[in-house]
């Protein structure tokens, strides 16, 4: 595991992390929200895919508070991502799932991805499942890295840290 302090801190669980340069990577993205991190990956020269998990609905949003999370994108959150990896030039890159995390997982089947980037939920259990679902139910290509952000949440009901290091400690 290793770890970065940027934007709430990153995580990383790696295999065979250097065998997959230059093989065109596929990359999976559960938690997209506006498309910042999507549009990164996609921005990459070796990035064939991304892959993006989101709900893209208000009522999910974990711990929504009016005034924390701007309310003019709060009912259009899906078409701004649309929009924002449009004006970024990488939409041809970006595949979408708008669906929960749980049940995107069933749809991906066992495709591979060279990488797994989680930023979905927050909440403790359901970073586990994110955790257990992905690492297991999507394949095992030569090299596979699962990384997401949040690293700093170490608290309950959302320790994202505790999630990670009990899923990497089995």
């Amino acid at each position: 595991i290793g770890e970065d302090d940027s934007h709430g801190g990153a995580f990383a669980i790696d295999i065979q992390a250097t065998t997959f340069i230059n093989q065109g990577l596929h990359v999976l993205e559960v938690g997209s929200w506006l498309g910042g991190s999507a549009r990164w990956f996609a921005e990459q020269p070796d990035v064939k895919t991304v892959t993006c998990v989101d709900h893209w609905d208000r009522n999910k949003v974990e711990n929504w508070q009016p005034g924390v999370h701007p309310e003019e994108w709060m009912d259009c959150m899906y078409e701004q991502f649309l929009a924002n990896c449009w004006h970024a030039g990488v939409a041809d890159k970006i595949r979408v799932i708008r669906a929960e995390s749980h049940e995107a997982v069933k749809v991906l089947g066992y495709r591979w991805y060279n990488l797994i980037y989680l930023d979905g939920a927050h909440r403790t259990d359901k970073v586990r499942q994110d955790l257990e679902d992905y690492w297991s139910g999507t394949g095992s290509p030569p090299a596979k890295i699962m990384c997401g952000d949040d690293w700093l949440f170490d608290k309950e009901p959302e320790n994202v840290r505790g999630a990670v290091l009990e899923f990497a400690a089995k």
